[in-house]
């Protein structure tokens, strides 16, 4: 969630706000709701139409529709995290990694 404040608070950086302004702070509030409820969309419907199994499968083809090469990939038993790379037609990599949380 902090990503998400904080990718608002970037797209505004540029505008000159008056923070003691009660519309200023009610705009950007209202900004970062927008933010968080997109989000919390995105994931409610992705979870609802992918099952948990799928996930990998999803990432991988959502980085190939992107233009990404799927790489190296593996799951750690220790520490339950799973990582792909990829690989951009420049020879760019990056890593994709996810882990289960627990809730405890």
């Amino acid at each position: 969630m902090i990503k998400i404040i904080e990718n608002v608070l970037k797209d505004l950086a540029d505008m000159q706000l008056n923070l003691g302004s009660d519309v200023a702070r009610t705009w950007i509030a209202e900004k970062v709701a927008v933010a968080i409820t997109e989000q919390q969309d995105m994931t409610e419907v992705l979870t609802q139409v992918v099952p948990e199994l799928n996930i990998d499968d999803v990432i991988t083809t959502a980085m190939k529709n992107n233009g990404y090469t799927k790489g190296d990939s593996g799951y750690d038993m220790r520490t339950g995290k799973r990582d792909i790379i990829f690989h951009t037609k420049d020879d760019q990599q990056f890593e994709v990694t996810f882990r289960r949380l627990n809730n405890d």
